[in-house]
């Protein structure tokens, strides 16, 4: 059985882009890794990039495509204000941009140690592991 891992958007995006150089590598990350978890902040990152590259329609098909991906969790809570500032103050502590702060957090919040990205600003958070996949 494998460990969760959370899936930042840049693996996703790498995944869905066959151009990307980091293509291959998300790939296998996902197709090995069955039950990586994401969030509706990854989403709605993958979906802004796609929407700035290639318009609404396909970000939009994309992403419904992706949400039918057997691999990939949705994993989502409801956040109240103690969430909100915490989200705020992991930014502050480990100079993160505020979706990955967001993604932090959800892992905090779900007891997930590791984080699966490209991003190497998440070395920074002491509560994650960054897993960069091979």
């Amino acid at each position: 059985m494998n460990e969760h891992v959370f899936l930042d958007s840049c693996v996703l995006i790498g995944y869905l882009s066959p151009t990307s150089v980091w293509h291959k590598r998300s790939v296998k990350f996902i197709k090995d890794h069955i039950g990586a978890i994401i969030s509706p902040y990854v989403l709605n990152e993958v979906h802004y990039i796609i929407q700035k590259y290639n318009g609404a329609e396909t970000a939009n098909k994309t992403i419904i495509n992706l949400l039918d991906f057997q691999n990939i969790q949705l994993l989502d809570f409801e956040f109240d204000r103690d969430d909100l500032k915490s989200i705020f103050r992991i930014s502050s502590k480990y100079k993160l941009k505020t979706f990955d702060s967001f993604h932090a957090y959800y892992c905090k919040k779900a007891g997930i140690k590791k984080i699966v990205s490209f991003d190497m600003d998440f070395i920074k958070v002491k509560f994650l592991k960054l897993v960069v996949p091979d």
